[in-house]
């Protein structure tokens, strides 16, 4: 069993990546819902509030989620966090212009 402790940083990092990622995969499955009509949304306000709060929400879960990782891994885990978000955000506009 190792003994090893976890910097500071890493600990922030999930508790952010936490605080923030809940609130974001919970909007964006409201905006998935709403978007696909199966939702009680009559007048689109999930899809173009939610919009706009997942796109806040998911640049804020990029930033954190990366300090959850290993000093070693950060910049990878930056580059595809913000792959992820660029991907998510790309995908949330379609959305919501098609809509």
């Amino acid at each position: 069993m190792s003994t090893t402790r976890w910097p500071a940083s890493r600990i922030v990092g999930v508790v952010l990546a936490v605080v923030v990622g809940v609130p974001f995969l919970w909007v964006l499955v409201s905006v998935f819902v709403s978007r696909l009509h199966f939702g009680p949304d009559p007048h689109g306000y999930v899809l173009i509030f939610g919009t706009f709060a997942c796109l806040i929400f998911g640049l804020l879960t990029a930033i954190a989620l990366p300090w959850a990782f290993p000093l070693s891994a950060r910049p990878r885990a930056f580059v595809w966090s913000f792959v992820g978000y660029a991907v998510i955000a790309a995908a949330l506009i379609v959305m919501l212009v098609t809509a």
